[in-house]
C-alpha cells in the first residue's frame, strides 16, 4: 500500500490493491472531499464559521446540520425519495445532552415546545452520574405505539422495577443492577462478583424467562456459561497460560489470531486482519483499505451477497465513519451520522425511506423506525 501526504501531514492518497482513495483538505486541514476508485462516489463536506460540519453531500444528495449558540446539534435536513427534503429535530438539556429526537418533523414556531408533527420520536432520560436510565421510542405521530421502552438502574438497594430516577445517590455504581422492558413488563437483574464480573442475569415477568450464570478463573477467563429456564444451554471452556481457549475445536496461529472454532475457520493477512471466515462450508471474504488498513471495503460470501462500504471522516475516537453501503444487485444505502460524535443516526435505503436508529441505554442498536411511521426492525440481546 502507498500513501502520500501534504506539507501539513494530511493524507492525500491511499493506494492499495482495492483501489485509490483521494482526499482534499481546506486551509484549516479539514476534509472537504474524499473519493475511492473502488466505488461509492465522491463525498463532500462543508463547515460553518464555528468549525461545525454543516453539510455532507453524497450520491443520495446533501444532508445539512444546524447548531445552537453552544454548537450543539439542533436539526438535520435530509433528502427524501421524492426529491424533497425533511427534517430531524433534536432537543437538548442544559448540560448539552440529547433528550429527544423527532424524525420527519415540522418545527414548532415556539422553540420551547415539541414539533407540530413527526413520524418517529425517541426520548432519553438521564440519572445518577450522567447515566442513561430510560430510552423510549414511538412510531407514528403520537405515543400510542411504543417500539422501545427500556429502563436501567445502576443504584444498589433499589427493588427491581422500582424508582431509580435519583440524579445523585451514595449507592450509585458503574454496573447495571437491573433493567426493565416496560413494553412487556419483563425485568432482568444482574449479579457481579468482587471483581465486577457478571455472574448471573435473571429474567422475570416476561412471557418466557431465562437465567444465565457464569464462572471465571483467576485470570478472568470465563470458564462456564449456563442458560436455564425456557431456553437451556451450557458451555465449558479451558485456557492455556496466555488466555487462549484450548477446548476441542479451537486453534491459534503463531501471533495469537484465532484460526479455528467449532465448525468455523479464520484466515488473516500480514496486518493481522481477518480476510476470510468459513462456517458450515460457506466462506466470507473481506478486503480493507485506509492508512491503517482499518476500513472494511468489501464483504462477500461465496455464491451469496456482496457488500461494499464507503467512508468519510472519522468519529470522535478516530475510527472511520461509514457513509454508505452498497449491496450488489440491490443498490446503495447512505448512513447519516452525528457530525460531532460520528454515531450513526439514520439509514437512507435505496427506496428513499429514512429510518432512525434507536440506541439502547448501553449503546446497542435496539430498533429502526422509518420516516413513513413504521418500524423497520427491533433487536434484543442476551447478557
Amino acid at each position: 500500500m502507498t500513501n502520500t501526504y501534504d506539507g501539513n501531514g494530511n493524507q492525500l492518497t491511499q493506494q492499495s490493491a482495492t483501489g485509490t482513495i483521494t482526499n482534499t483538505f481546506d486551509q484549516r486541514n479539514r476534509l472537504i472531499s474524499t473519493v475511492n476508485t473502488a466505488g461509492g462516489g465522491t463525498i463532500e463536506y462543508a463547515y460553518d464559521l464555528a468549525g461545525n460540519t454543516h453539510a455532507v453531500t453524497d450520491q443520495h444528495g446533501t444532508v445539512t446540520h444546524d447548531y445552537d449558540a453552544a454548537n450543539v446539534l439542533t436539526a438535520t435536513t435530509y433528502p427524501t425519495g421524492d426529491g424533497g427534503a425533511a427534517k430531524q429535530l433534536y432537543t437538548n438539556d442544559d448540560l448539552g445532552r440529547r433528550t429527544d429526537v423527532w424524525l420527519n418533523a415540522t418545527a414548532n414556531a415556539d422553540p420551547t415546545k415539541d414539533p407540530t408533527s413527526w413520524q418517529a420520536h425517541q426520548h432519553i432520560t438521564y440519572g445518577a452520574s450522567n447515566k442513561i436510565t430510560r430510552v423510549q421510542a414511538w412510531q407514528g405521530s403520537d405515543k400510542a405505539t411504543a417500539v422501545v421502552d427500556d429502563s436501567y438502574c445502576y443504584i444498589t438497594g433499589i427493588a427491581v422495577g422500582g424508582d431509580c430516577s435519583a440524579v445523585k445517590s451514595a449507592n450509585d455504581t458503574d454496573k447495571i443492577q437491573w433493567a426493565k422492558d416496560n413494553t412487556t413488563g419483563q425485568t432482568t437483574s444482574y449479579t457481579y462478583d468482587s471483581n465486577s464480573r457478571l455472574t448471573k442475569a435473571a429474567q422475570a415477568g416476561g412471557a418466557t424467562n431465562t437465567t444465565w450464570a457464569y464462572t471465571y478463573d483467576a485470570a478472568g477467563n470465563r470458564l462456564t456459561a449456563k442458560q436455564t429456564g425456557d431456553t437451556t444451554s451450557s458451555q465449558t471452556l479451558t485456557y492455556n497460560a496466555v488466555g487462549q481457549i484450548t477446548s476441542t475445536g479451537y486453534a491459534y496461529d503463531g501471533v495469537g489470531n484465532l484460526t479455528a472454532a467449532p465448525e468455523e475457520t479464520f484466515t488473516y493477512n500480514d496486518a493481522q486482519q481477518l480476510t476470510a471466515s468459513t462456517k458450515n462450508g460457506v466462506t466470507t471474504r473481506y478486503e480493507y483499505a485506509g492508512a491503517d488498513m482499518n476500513k472494511l471495503l468489501k464483504q462477500s460470501t461465496d455464491g451469496g451477497a456482496e457488500y461494499d462500504y464507503t467512508y468519510g471522516t472519522s468519529d470522535q475516537n478516530g475510527v472511520p465513519v461509514i457513509t454508505s453501503r452498497t449491496v450488489a444487485g440491490t443498490g446503495t444505502a447512505s448512513v447519516i451520522s452525528d457530525p460531532t460524535t460520528g454515531q450513526p443516526m439514520d439509514l437512507q435505503t435505496t427506496d428513499g425511506v429514512t429510518s432512525m436508529w434507536v440506541i439502547d441505554g448501553i449503546g446497542n442498536p435496539a430498533a429502526a423506525i422509518a420516516d413513513t411511521g413504521g418500524t423497520a426492525y427491533t433487536v434484543s440481546y442476551d447478557p
